[in-house]
């Protein structure tokens, strides 16, 4: 089985052309994305961002960091093929977590679905669908800088999440 690495995940990224805005995923959302600078193998993507309809520029905004941390959380949620919901996965941590879902979005390895999702009330389930997610999709890459969508009948059932709790963790030669 494919295994996908942070280091996969800035490469794409960084292939992308660094001249071209990126829009985000939410339409409602009427900001641009344009990446700066990255730093191969894995460490921070730097990214402008700015909304023109409001009359903002690039050149006046800040440089932004997506984080290591942010890049690996989200690497070691892709399975191939397998929708991942990025506010799930991070908790609805990280600012800049909607950028980078645009940026791996426009990465040729990467589409948008809208999976199902098993809702359960009262012992009835009930598939809702049409919630973003995103694929790995490694063997069907498509065109560079667009984002593609594909249709799934792929339903996520949401079950509540096991933890595990370690007392102490021993590391032994």
């Amino acid at each position: 089985m494919q295994k996908l690495t942070a280091s996969n995940i800035v490469t794409f990224i960084n292939q992308l052309d660094k001249k071209a805005t990126y829009n985000y995923l939410n339409p409602r959302n009427k900001g641009v994305i344009r990446i700066v600078e990255v730093e191969l193998p894995e460490d921070p993507i730097r990214i402008k961002r700015w909304e023109p309809s409001k009359s903002e520029i690039a050149e006046k905004k800040k440089v932004e960091p997506i984080s290591t941390e942010l890049i690996w959380r989200i690497t070691n949620s892709f399975s191939v093929n397998q929708p991942i919901n990025f506010d799930r996965v991070l908790g609805g941590s990280y600012n800049t977590r909607s950028v980078l879902k645009a940026l791996l979005a426009h990465s040729p390895q990467f589409e948008l679905c809208y999976s199902g999702r098993i809702r359960t009330t009262c012992g009835n389930p009930i598939i809702k669908r049409g919630h973003k997610h995103l694929m790995w999709t490694p063997d069907e890459p498509h065109k560079k800088g667009i984002i593609k969508e594909t249709k799934t009948e792929i339903v996520i059932s949401e079950v509540p999440n096991l933890e595990v709790f370690y007392d102490a963790l021993a590391i032994r030669n």
